[in-house]
C-alpha cells in the first residue's frame, strides 16, 4: 500500500504537469516532452518502472511479494498476476512514448518544463521510488514489522526473500512487454497505436466496452445496485401512499355516495330495509 501511494502520486503529478504545461492530455496532441521538460520525464520514467515492477524499484518487490502469495494460492492466480503486469507495462510504455518521445506539435508552441513548486514532490517522490526499493527491508522493519506486531515475525515473505525464479519470470514478462511494444510501434508508426491491435482483439474488445461503462468499478456498481434499491423503495412508498390516499380514501368515497342513495328520506325505504335485516337476524338465528 505505501509503494502503491507513492509512484502513483508521482504519476498524477507527472500527469498534472503535463497537462498544465501542454495545455492539453489528449495524447494525439502531445509528443517530445522529454525534451521541454526533462525533469518531469525522468520522475515519469521511474514511477512508470515503478507500477510496472521493474527492479529495483519499489513496485517490483512488492509485485514479488504479490506473485508469490499468488503462486500460494494458485497457478491460474499467478498467470492472471503476471498478465495484469503485462498489460500494465504495455499501457505506461504506450502513454509515455506516446507523450515523451516523437516529435513535439507545433501547434502546441514552446513547452516549458513546470516550476519549481510542481517538481519538488515529483522528485521526492520518484526518489521513494528507488530508496524503498534498494532500501525496502529496513523500511519494512522500521515502519511495517512494528505495526504487524510479534506474530508476524512467525511468517513473513519479506522482498529481498523472493523466489529467485518468480524474479526472472517477472524480468521476462517484463522485457516481453516491451519488445511487443517497440515492434507494435514500429508497425503502426506511432507510439500511441501500439496497443490497439489488444484493445480491437475479439475476447478483450469486449472486456474494454464493460470496463469503459464501468462495469468492474466497485462504485460504480454500487451505485447502480444502490440506485435500483432506492427505485423500488419508492414505488412501495408511492404504493403505500396510494393505498392510503387513493384506494382506501376513494372507497369510502363511494360507501358514502351509496349510503346517501339508500337513505333518500323516503319512510317505506327505511321500514323495507329494516324487515329485510330482521328477515337475516330471524335466519343467522335458526341456524
Amino acid at each position: 500500500m505505501l509503494n502503491n501511494a507513492v509512484y502513483k502520486s508521482c504519476l498524477f503529478f507527472t500527469g498534472g504537469a503535463a497537462e498544465k504545461q501542454a495545455g492539453t492530455t489528449d495524447l494525439e496532441k502531445l509528443g517530445g516532452l522529454r525534451l521541454s521538460m526533462p525533469v518531469t520525464f525522468f520522475c515519469y520514467l521511474i514511477a512508470a518502472a515503478a507500477i510496472s515492477g521493474v527492479p529495483p524499484f519499489n513496485g517490483f518487490f512488492s509485485k514479488e511479494l504479490i506473485y508469490g502469495a499468488a503462486l500460494e494460492r494458485g497457478r491460474v492466480f499467478y498467470a492472471a498476476a503476471l498478465i495484469g503486469s503485462f498489460f500494465t507495462a504495455i499501457s505506461f510504455l504506450k502513454l509515455g512514448h506516446a507523450a515523451f518521445f516523437g516529435k513535439p506539435r507545433r501547434e502546441r508552441g514552446t513547452i516549458k518544463e513546470a516550476p519549481a513548486a510542481m517538481l519538488a514532490p515529483m522528485l521526492v517522490l520518484a526518489l521513494a521510488c528507488i530508496f524503498l526499493g534498494v532500501f525496502n527491508q529496513p523500511v519494512v522493519a522500521a515502519l511495517i514489522q512494528p505495526v504487524l506486531g510479534a506474530g508476524s515475525q512467525t511468517h513473513h515473505a519479506f522482498a529481498m526473500h523472493a523466489d529467485p525464479m518468480l524474479i526472472v519470470i517477472t524480468v521476462v514478462v517484463l522485457i516481453a512487454a516491451f519488445i511487443h511494444h517497440y515492434v507494435a510501434a514500429k508497425i503502426t508508426g506511432a507510439g500511441i497505436k501500439a496497443a490497439e491491435h489488444i484493445h480491437h482483439a475479439p475476447v478483450l474488445s469486449l472486456i474494454y466496452q464493460w470496463a469503459e461503462k464501468k462495469y468492474f468499478d466497485p462504485y460504480e456498481m454500487g451505485m447502480r445496485a444502490m440506485g435500483r434499491f432506492a427505485f423500488v423503495l419508492w414505488r412501495i412508498d408511492r404504493s403505500i401512499d396510494w393505498l392510503y390516499e387513493s384506494f382506501i380514501a376513494g372507497i369510502t368515497v363511494e360507501a358514502s355516495r351509496l349510503v346517501q342513495k339508500i337513505h333518500a328520506g323516503y319512510y317505506i325505504i327505511y321500514v323495507v330495509w329494516s324487515l329485510i335485516g330482521a328477515f337475516l337476524v330471524m335466519v343467522f338465528a335458526l341456524k
